[in-house]
């Protein structure tokens, strides 16, 4: 005969057991009153190594995530390059033309507007170095003459 058999039901012996042991656990801490404070501070430990777990996981998954970006990044990129191969042979069966002197042709052609651009940038870019001195020259001019006027003026004085 089992001893839960003797008690009646499994559920009762389950029920004793429990009651004794939450029975023997309120001794200990009636007994010991720093048990009390030794519970908290482990309490409050857990908590602390489960916010840092929580940092460390976080932060391992951002990692996770920057490389699965940059891992969409680089093969959309190698799609973008793959295209630009697809529609360049096709341009080239398109066009009787070889597909060398088509590309060639338009790269020539960019090159050009660019140097263009450049040159017209660095127009600008000299036209407003001589406005600024130009400023720079006035503004001294001004600041001498309102000198000047303001020694006279003491003169007349």
């Amino acid at each position: 005969m089992h001893a839960y058999e003797s008690e009646g039901s499994l559920e009762d012996l389950y029920f004793t057991l429990t009651w004794r042991h939450k029975e023997r656990i309120s001794i200990l801490v009636v007994f010991s009153p720093n048990s009390c404070n030794m519970e908290e501070q482990l309490t409050n430990q857990i908590q602390i190594l489960r916010d840092q777990c929580n940092e460390k996981k976080s932060s391992l998954q951002d990692h996770v995530n920057s490389i699965e970006i940059l891992r969409e990044e680089d093969l959309v990129a190698e799609r973008n390059n793959t295209c630009v191969v697809v529609r360049l042979s096709r341009l080239q069966c398109e066009d009787s033309r070889p597909l060398s002197h088509v590309g060639i042709s338009q790269i020539n052609m960019m090159s050009e507007k660019k140097a263009e651009l450049e040159r017209r940038m660095q127009t600008l870019l000299q036209e407003r170095e001589a406005l600024n001195s130009g400023l720079d020259d006035a503004t001294y001019k001004i600041m001498s003459l309102e000198h000047q006027i303001r020694e006279q003026e003491l003169q007349v004085r």
